[in-house]
């Protein structure tokens, strides 16, 4: 393990998160197995779990945004599973509080769930910048970046010619 990606273990202790070294850096990952955390994700009814895969460079690191979904039933007589994966740069916000009957046999929140997939970023670049490193965009970020400028550009000149050809026509 890289200086880099014990530290940002380091700070992840009592969290629910984990570091995974990779061939190229780290991911950070929802610890979803750790049996710590399962009751918070199994009441807050976890159907994505995330990872932020980083990439160490000499002088900076990349993050890498991944998002898996997950859903299952299994009943008589069927069982269904499906799976879908999402990369780059990912916002996501979710918070459910749920109020009902609890064990104790009093009405009070018995799932209060908060996620923000900022979290996972920001763990990382807290420890980053203790130590000097800049943080540049993955590939699959600047791609989007770049095909969302093109696109509005193409359609224009595309829409120019158009309405040339009509006028000339």
């Amino acid at each position: 393990m890289s200086t880099f990606s014990s530290s940002v273990a380091a700070a992840a202790e009592g969290t629910p998160y984990k570091v995974t070294p990779t061939k190229r850096g780290f991911d950070v990952e929802l610890d979803i197995v750790n049996a710590h955390w399962w009751e918070l994700f199994d009441r807050a009814g976890l159907q994505s779990s995330f990872r932020w895969r980083v990439r160490e460079h000499a002088s900076y690191y990349t993050i890498t945004d991944r998002q898996v979904r997950m859903k299952w039933s299994a009943g008589v007589p069927r069982f269904a599973f499906s799976w879908e994966m999402q990369g780059g740069r990912i916002f996501a916000f979710t918070r459910e509080k749920i109020w009902a009957l609890s064990d104790r046999g009093r009405i009070e929140p018995v799932v209060d769930y908060r996620f923000n997939s900022r979290e996972g970023r920001d763990l990382i670049r807290m420890v980053a910048r203790r130590q000097g490193l800049k943080e540049r965009q993955p590939w699959s970020v600047n791609l989007a970046l770049g095909l969302m400028l093109i696109t509005p550009a193409f359609f224009a000149v595309y829409g120019l010619v158009q309405l040339i050809t009509h006028a000339v026509g």
